[in-house]
């Protein structure tokens, strides 16, 4: 009965066999199939990642450009704005120092006039111009005198 045994299971036995040889086999045919998909999937993530990186570098190289750029356009403004404002300064320092010459002339052609100043003869010659002309002497002293009074009266309010 063995024997019968061992004639029955066997046929069993190798169908198991081809069976479990079957599996295995398509088993590892899915998991290469797999593996393959994997790797294709790593190699596009792969690429993605490059596209990305030089897109992102890209856009970052383009930034600092615009930076230096708008860096640069900052500074030559400002240098304009710096030259125009030196050239005002200067041409303002000119005409203040014109101006104290000015100034400086006056006050020495002043001086220069009251050094040379003669009292005594200015009275003789408004001595002279008050015989010679008496009645436009009145008239001055009187509109002089009448500017006075004015000046004092609206003072005194």
């Amino acid at each position: 009965m063995n024997n019968l045994n061992n004639t029955a299971t066997k046929p069993a036995k190798e169908g198991i066999e081809d069976v479990k040889n079957e599996t295995v086999e398509k088993a590892e045919n899915r998991i290469e199939k797999l593996k393959q998909g994997v790797q294709q999937k790593a190699e596009k993530l792969g690429e993605k990642t490059t596209e990305y990186k030089t897109k992102v570098s890209e856009n970052l190289s383009g930034a600092a450009d615009k930076f230096h750029e708008s860096s640069d356009t900052a500074q030559g403004f400002l240098d304009d704005k710096a030259d125009v404002i030196n050239e005002y300064a200067h041409q303002t320092i000119e005409k203040v120092n014109e101006i104290g010459h000015r100034a400086a002339d006056v006050l020495t052609n002043s001086s220069q006039y009251i050094k040379n100043f003669d009292v005594a003869e200015t009275r003789q010659q408004v001595k002279k111009s008050i015989k010679q002309k008496p009645e436009l002497s009145l008239a001055i002293a009187g509109v002089f005198g009448l500017i006075i009074g004015l000046l004092i009266g609206r003072s005194s309010k």
